[in-house]
């Protein structure tokens, strides 16, 4: 029998709750063993950019475009910040 849309659905939640929680456990033993979330960081950043390089050209494309506005805003919230404090 083929599984409903909802079932399908709570597959993918079920599935993305185990990797999140899988995901933070790592990161929290590297803090508990490095006393930062760097270590973490940067195994991640290596991990999303292998995935990244896994999916078609055009969702890759999304995924930068995603990241270079983050960064973007970031920086800009940095830039406020710094305003903020020089007044």
């Amino acid at each position: 029998m083929p599984k409903t849309a909802q079932q399908k659905l709570n597959e993918f939640f079920n599935e993305a709750d185990a990797t999140r929680a899988t995901m933070k456990a790592f990161a929290d033993a590297s803090r508990e063993n490095y006393g930062s979330h760097a270590y973490a960081a940067g195994y991640f950043e290596s991990m999303v950019v292998t995935l990244t390089l896994q999916l078609p050209k055009a969702k890759r494309d999304e995924v930068r475009r995603e990241f270079e506005q983050l960064a973007t805003k970031q920086r800009n919230e940095v830039l406020l910040k710094t305003i903020k404090e020089a007044q």
